[in-house]
């Protein structure tokens, strides 16, 4: 069974080397109001958009914008310059606000990823379970970001929106 969520925000920054985090966010999509299936960046990096695809979306004035089964959003342009500020960083945070339809995902449910294809993940937030995982590519983990972080089982909860945060400090 697939899950469905609802974004309320997402935002993304890398933190200087020396712990400061920067002045602006590097990509922040704010997903308040519908633009013809589109989402504007209006983070200081890429003005990118995120193209809304498979038709099982909805927004909602309040919350944000809902994915059913097979919907998913995709970056209309190679975030090549966010892989770069990472990297240059060593660290990065990114946040999102969801909320799951179910609790008991029977299996691994992409929140939000940063990839190249489905073989090659930069970093992912994911539902397993009723729990939520992250992973990042390091040198320690395999191209897919694992093994993964996972945060203890109940976690999610499907009547409120959650802000979920991942952080990746240049000391690991």
């Amino acid at each position: 069974m697939k899950n469905s969520y609802l974004l309320a925000a997402l935002i993304l920054f890398a933190a200087q080397t020396s712990g400061q985090r920067l002045d602006s966010e590097l990509l922040l999509y704010s997903v308040q109001e519908n633009s013809g299936g589109l989402v504007q960046d209006i983070g200081s990096l890429s003005n990118a958009l995120l193209i809304l695809q498979g038709g099982g979306y909805s927004f909602d004035d309040q919350d944000g914008l809902a994915f059913a089964i097979d919907a998913q959003a995709q970056s209309t342009i190679a975030l090549i310059s966010l892989s770069a500020e990472i990297q240059y960083n060593q660290s990065f945070s990114v946040e999102c606000w969801i909320q799951s339809a179910i609790n008991d995902q029977d299996e691994t449910a992409r929140v939000i990823t940063f990839s190249n294809g489905s073989s090659n993940r930069n970093f992912t937030i994911a539902q397993d379970g009723s729990a939520y995982s992250a992973g990042v590519h390091t040198t320690d983990t395999d191209n897919n970001g694992f093994p993964q972080f996972e945060t203890a089982s109940n976690l999610v909860n499907t009547d409120a929106i959650q802000h979920v945060v991942y952080t990746l400090s240049a000391a690991g």
